[in-house]
């Protein structure tokens, strides 16, 4: 095909949560393509945020040769497009009820982040040639080993915590995993960058119980964060500490995992899930995990196709394998050079993009 492939890319653009921050990332990479003209179209609230001077691009096409449809919650209308795509993370096993239909009847391909997400889809009876795995990445120029470093802390040994401080990422088992493994007289401190604390998880953060856990007597050092940083600030945050430690119960691909490894620290994350894709025994302390099924109080999920799931690991898995790192600095620096070098070279956004256009290729050919 000679013709350039025209694509309407619906879905938030300028906020600071995970999809928007996917968005403009894979967007700004598309626009570079000389094979695709891509326009953007922004939910209402949005607009008055989009640039004069970049108007037109955002003026989705009349008619364009496929939708794809990044927001949440998932629109299932029909936006203008001859090919419809729902690009869409889901991070509790069983999918909602009210997606299979859509799903399986009124598109022509639904993309995941990770191979895991894959797996619950069609687990769930989604057909597996209709599910493609579109990795997310990082920007290289940005998330790099050689980032100035943000001075935070005192002690010697930092481990990192990034994102919304909720039960499905582990903040409650890190927490009290970190408590009961150290103590003040231990040279570490645990920084907690928490995302989301006043907006998308208002009311459903372990902010009160951090703060409680850092002022107890004889308690490790404990640091939190909950200000906006800029892309630059995070990387410094990243380069100033040492190791990630990220023990979730459910993700859909993990952008902190892969933005801490290319600024050279490993990471403490389970062996299952999206970690199966980005890590292995040289860049990461892998978690045994194993699938259990969701308590059936406190997710408020929506009805699901089945009964939801996500991953658990051991407490004392957790704090024997942070008292390793600790205590291993030579091994903790050539794992986190492995996992720079394993980001950079194979998960950027301008990769990224080359598996979309793969995804828009092939279904132009179809055609």
């Amino acid at each position: 095909m000679n013709e350039r492939i025209r694509v309407n890319w619906v879905g938030p653009q300028f906020a600071g949560h995970s999809i928007a921050v996917v968005n403009r990332n894979l967007c700004r990479e598309l626009e570079r393509d000389p094979r695709l003209l891509l326009r953007m179209e922004v939910p209402q609230d949005e607009l008055s945020l989009v640039p004069s001077s970049r108007a037109v691009s955002f003026a989705p096409f009349s008619e364009a040769d496929a939708a794809v449809v990044h927001e949440w919650t998932p629109g299932w209308g029909k936006p203008v497009g001859k090919r419809r795509i729902c690009m869409q993370a889901w991070e509790y096993g069983a999918i909602p009820r009210e997606w299979f239909i859509p799903m399986t009847k009124d598109v022509d391909e639904i993309w995941v982040y990770s191979s895991y997400n894959k797996e619950c889809y069609v687990r769930c009876g989604i057909p597996a040639e209709k599910v493609q795995v579109i990795p997310l990445g990082v920007d290289e120029s940005v998330f790099r080993p050689e980032a100035a470093p943000m001075r935070v802390g005192t002690a010697g040994f930092r481990f990192l915590f990034v994102g919304g401080t909720i039960v499905r990422k582990g903040i409650d088992l890190l927490l009290q995993a970190y408590v009961d493994e150290f103590t003040a007289d231990d040279d570490v401190c645990l920084v907690i960058k928490d995302n989301g604390a006043g907006s998308f998880y208002k009311g459903k953060t372990f902010q009160t119980a951090i703060r409680k856990a850092a002022s107890r007597p004889r308690s490790p050092r404990i640091v939190y964060l909950d200000r906006y940083l800029s892309e630059t600030e995070m990387a410094g945050l990243y380069a100033g500490c040492d190791c990630l430690v990220h023990p979730y119960r459910g993700e859909g691909f993990g952008l902190p995992i892969a933005e801490a490894m290319a600024c050279g620290l490993p990471v403490i994350v389970p062996d299952k899930g999206p970690s199966r894709d980005l890590c292995d025994g040289r860049t990461a302390f892998l978690l045994p995990a194993e699938v259990v099924g969701l308590p059936e109080q406190g997710t408020a999920l929506p009805e699901t196709v089945g009964p939801p799931w996500w991953l658990s690991v051991d407490k004392h898995d957790l704090q024997k394998t942070m008292r390793v790192a600790s205590e291993n600095r030579a091994l903790v620096q050539a794992m986190g050079r492995a996992a720079s070098e394993r980001m950079r070279s194979a998960f950027t956004w301008k990769h990224s993009a080359e598996a979309v256009l793969r995804r828009l290729q092939s279904l132009a050919e179809k055609e």
